[in-house]
Parts: C-alpha cells; structure tokens; sequence
C-alpha cells in the first residue's frame, strides 16, 4: 500500500513531482559556483611558467605540452564549475582573471576564474533523486495526515506493554 500511495506514486507522477519541484525551488539550490581552469602545479618553478604561458594566452592541451615535457605530473589543469565544498581553496576569490598562488597539499594552484555563479535553484534534472525522495516524504506526511483525519488512534497500553 506504501508503494502504490508514495514510492511508486513519486516516481509515475512527473505532472506532481513537477509542480512540487515548482513550489519548492528555494529548498534544491546550487550552493555558489566558480567557473574556472584550476592549474595544478608540482611546485613553485613550474607555476611561474604556467603564469607565463597563460598571459601568453596558451591554454588546454598546448600548455600542457609545453610544460609536462620533462615529466607529466608537472602540470594537471581542472576544468569546470566548483563548489568551496569540492574546491575549498577557491574561497576568497571573487574577480575573473588568474589567482595568486594558492599552495595546497605542497603544490601549488592557479586558478583562472571566467565568473562567480550565485546561488541558483536546482532544475527538475539537475536534482531529480533529492527532489522525488522529498516529494516521496511529502506524499507520506499528507497520506498519514489523510488516514489520522479519517480513523481514530487507539493504543492497548496492555498488549504494548506485553511486548519485549
């Protein structure tokens, strides 16, 4: 009966996970988010020679190239959107363009930064397992406030008591 009034209901109503989704945004929101190229350095020398190249304008797999030739762990570059959870050395930095140094677990970290993202609401696909188990939780509470409406709760103290 549980699988028919919530689980099984959460997952084939998309019309009520949708709305539930609409009338809860604020509760699925991204956390603040940095879109930016983290340069990951084997030392001081190597991140002075990324600076140098990225003011140069070489990015991706040429500057990887030029400074993995003497040994491939010199240099690992990270693309993409962060969160300070993922990346907590990213906190702090708010204006595009490349960071100071940022030495980390003996290495050292560049970061070009193309822009800070706000806090936004999740979309429906970007958080649908958060969002069905709460529209799971959601459909439970109204059920069980359905039933408690409907028939009254009797407790046997004695046959409660009588369990061990």
């Amino acid at each position: 009966l549980t699988d028919q009034m919530v689980w099984g209901r959460a997952v084939r109503d998309t019309a009520g996970l949708e709305a539930f989704h609409a009338a809860n945004r604020d509760r699925f929101m991204w956390d603040t988010r940095y879109d930016a190229d983290i340069h990951d350095c084997a030392n001081a020398a190597v991140a002075k020679q990324v600076r140098g190249l990225l003011r140069k304008g070489t990015r991706g797999a040429d500057l990887m190239a030029v400074v993995n030739k003497k040994s491939a762990l010199d240099l690992e570059i990270d693309a993409g959107l962060f969160t300070l959870e993922q990346k907590p050395f990213l906190k702090g930095l708010e204006k595009p363009g490349l960071s100071a140094d940022i030495p980390v677990d003996g290495r050292v970290k560049i970061v070009d930064l193309r822009r800070v993202i706000p806090p936004t609401p999740k979309e429906l696909e970007e958080a649908r397992g958060a969002i069905t188990a709460a529209y799971q939780d959601s459909l439970e509470q109204d059920w069980v406030d359905e039933l408690r409406k409907r028939y009254s709760v009797v407790v046997d103290r004695d046959v409660l008591y009588s369990i061990k």
